[in-house]
């Protein structure tokens, strides 16, 4: 007799008919012979991503006569089994943090970080073995990653995470909107430290002493943190205005006099011409002068 379970969880990999129940022999003489045909009935190939199998006791009867026919076995159990392949739970944290682990390696570790994921899935089942991770890490700094699952180098699932990094940083929030084209004033913003998306990097604190020389280049409102690309410096060159140039040799400094072929802006690199030979030269703006 073959006593069938009605319900089976059973790993990845070939299904025998030894998985589905219990041999019952009172031969001892036949019990080794129909033990070793019980487990070398093959039925049939599970993936760890094959769905749920219910099969008639009928099913399997038929199975075991096809190729034995000349020793009789009686199933006896439900009419109906259930089928499923064994899967490990992997929780939403434990997966988090994985994946957490993966982007921190790829970000410069004098920082301090949290990871805002936009979606993420949750608990995901993986096989109960001989499975692995793969990550596509190319666009982890815009914010993006890919993660696939394996199993024996077989492609099971693949997932699409979008996230912001925040790194802890010093910055400028607006105390109240400024307009395009207004001048900076130091007392119009509020030097704090918060958490902050590194993808879009505010005005560092750095240039605090570089704010009376600086303008708007769109509209802010109150409360914002002033970005890099908010603002500009204003134009501290006039075309046509006689200027100091310094041109460096290697050791060679020689001081000569330019006029200012266009505007420009701190640390802009304009053209300018010498007054006395006419050359003209590519100069960065260094002052107003």
């Amino acid at each position: 007799h073959f006593f069938l379970s009605p319900n089976v969880v059973v790993p990845a990999g070939d299904l025998n008919l030894s998985q589905l129940g219990q041999l019952s022999c009172s031969n001892p003489n036949e019990a080794q012979t129909y033990s070793t045909l019980v487990k070398s009935l093959r039925l049939t190939i599970l993936y760890p991503a094959s769905p749920e199998l219910s099969w008639k006791r009928a099913y399997i009867e038929i199975k075991w006569n096809q190729l034995n026919r000349n020793q009789p076995l009686i199933f006896a159990g439900p009419d109906m089994i259930q089928i499923k392949v064994q899967q490990a739970s992997f929780s939403t944290e434990e997966f988090r943090e994985m994946v957490e682990e993966e982007i921190l390696k790829h970000l410069p570790e004098d920082q301090d970080y949290l990871i805002e994921f936009k979606n993420f899935p949750g608990a995901i089942e993986v096989p109960s073995s001989d499975y692995r991770f793969q990550f596509m890490t190319s666009r982890i700094t815009r914010g993006h990653l890919r993660v696939k699952l394996f199993h024996e180098n077989r492609l099971l699932r693949q997932f699409f995470l979008r996230f912001k990094v925040l790194s802890k940083q010093g910055f400028f929030r607006t105390i109240g909107p400024l307009q395009r084209g207004e001048s900076l004033k130091p007392e119009n913003l509020q030097l704090t430290e918060d958490y902050i998306s590194i993808q879009e990097p505010p005005l560092s604190p750095s240039y605090l002493l570089d704010l009376p020389q600086m303008l708007m280049r769109k509209n802010v409102p109150a409360g914002s943190i002033l970005r890099k690309g908010d603002v500009q410096y204003k134009a501290i060159i006039r075309r046509n205005q006689r200027l100091k140039g310094i041109l460096n040799r290697g050791n060679l400094r020689i001081d000569l006099q330019v006029i200012a072929l266009t505007d420009g802006k701190k640390n802009d690199v304009i053209e300018v011409q010498s007054v006395e030979t006419r050359r003209k030269f590519q100069a960065k703006v260094i002052d107003s002068r």
